[in-house]
């Protein structure tokens, strides 16, 4: 594949928002990237665009087949290669559900449409924006909750943690039990899930 090479001409608007979806459209056409509207997740899984490589733009406030679960159809059974959850105003609770559930990133409406060029055109993939929102995410975190996040992210137990970061074992306990009330996981393997996207 060439360097300037597309992964994929299409993009498949999922929003009920007939406006958005237009305006998206004829940005998208002024790069030669071909977009198509569905007004709910019904109309696009049943689409032929659907079977087909494209960019997902899904919006979370969907009517009928949430949002969530338009996203988790898509990761599991579309030929997307890559799909972005939409939302006026995202909560970090349904970012975080957003990223669990498949999306590369969430986009604030009215949001740039860097990161979906970004998914299209390989040589512009190194600016990673699914990274932008783990940023965000760990804003919650305060610092040494970031510290016993990166060591559990490495692998560590909490038992190396506390010996790497010259803390007891229980404060590394009560700072995991904050950073995953924070972050809604349950586990280190979800933690991990989250950050490894």
């Amino acid at each position: 594949m060439g360097e300037n090479e597309l992964l994929t001409e299409w993009v498949a608007i999922v929003d009920e928002d007939k406006d958005l979806a237009n305006l998206l459209h004829d940005l998208l056409f002024s790069f030669s990237i071909h977009a198509q509207h569905f007004s709910d997740g019904k109309q696009y899984i049943e689409s032929d665009l659907f079977k087909a490589r494209h960019v997902a733009l899904i919006d979370l406030s969907l009517s009928g087949i949430s949002g969530l679960d338009v996203i988790r159809l898509t990761i599991e059974k579309s030929s997307a290669v890559a799909v972005f959850a939409m939302a006026l105003n995202p909560t970090i609770s349904l970012a975080v559900k957003s990223i669990k559930a498949g999306a590369a990133d969430v986009l604030e409406k009215p949001f740039s449409i860097e990161p979906v060029l970004s998914a299209i055109q390989p040589k512009a993939r190194d600016a990673s924006f699914a990274n932008i929102l783990k940023a965000d995410l760990t804003k919650l975190l305060t610092n040494r909750e970031k510290g016993v996040l990166n060591e559990l992210l490495r692998g560590a137990t909490s038992k190396q943690v506390a010996r790497t970061l010259k803390i007891s074992h229980r404060t590394v306990e009560v700072h995991r039990r904050h950073i995953f009330k924070k972050l809604e996981v349950s586990s280190v393997a979800e933690l991990i899930l989250l950050f490894r996207r």
